[in-house]
């Protein structure tokens, strides 16, 4: 038998890479090391982090039997609890209210929010109502809004400085802005070593034809994430 505790930290649990390494480690390294593959048994004990963390994983395969324990029932559980005994569940019910009543779970959801208390305290890391951004908020437009409609075009950069095949990618975004409405105009994702990720920084708004409404954008980049030096870089650019 092996047994399988927490094997991902939950900032870890953020990163593509970090996932499949674990999900990688399980079926290259520990599932050999079941004597024996027929009758033995693998049990991993964790709280949900993401979707496609080992849980997610194991479960896509099909070949584990689930048990989740959300702290406030879903549904209608009975949970065998040994000796042909169940322990029954209603919806809306704590998992142990003299530990952890509704208010404590509904104060603990407030301080950590929606994303994070679905995961590991209900153990469905996919949220119905959404996180930041709910998906009944997102449409679809058809055809050109045309720029000359916006009353801002902004671009947004979520930078990374590796250009592995398992690192992330650097990602601009690029928005027009109509009053209280944001249209997705274009999207750029790729992998830049840093003095390249510069230059297509500077690039962009040459060509999107977009107003940079940011009057500076700052890249910084940490001493152990670059082989290009220890000093930030920063890349100044006209309002239009």
């Amino acid at each position: 038998m092996l047994i399988i505790d927490d094997p991902i930290k939950p900032t870890d649990a953020e990163s593509e890479p970090e996932r499949r390494k674990v999900n990688d480690w399980y079926d290259k390294t520990l599932f050999s090391r079941l004597d024996n593959k027929e009758a033995g048994a693998v049990i991993v004990v964790m709280q949900r982090l993401h979707e496609d963390d080992l849980t997610g994983y194991l479960m896509e395969k099909g070949e584990f039997d689930v048990l989740a324990l959300p702290a406030i029932a879903i549904e209608e559980q009975s949970l065998p609890i040994g000796q042909g005994r169940f322990h029954l569940r209603s919806p809306g019910e704590p998992l142990h209210p003299a530990r952890e009543g509704l208010a404590t779970l509904e104060s603990i959801k407030t301080s950590v929010g929606s994303r994070v208390f679905e995961g590991q305290y209900q153990q469905s890391p996919v949220p119905a109502e959404g996180n930041l951004f709910k998906a009944s908020w997102l449409r679809r437009y058809a055809g050109d809004p045309g720029r000359g409609n916006f009353s801002n075009v902004v671009q947004s950069w979520d930078t990374a400085t590796k250009v592995g095949a398992g690192n992330d990618y650097s990602v601009c975004t690029t928005w027009g802005i109509q009053r209280n409405t944001y249209y997705l105009l274009d999207v750029l994702r790729g992998r830049w070593e840093f003095p390249d990720l510069l230059r297509t920084v500077k690039a962009m708004p040459k060509d999107t034809r977009s107003i940079l409404c940011l009057s500076r954008m700052r890249i910084q980049v940490p001493p152990s994430s670059s082989r290009c030096g220890k000093r930030p870089g920063s890349i100044s650019s006209p309002s239009r």
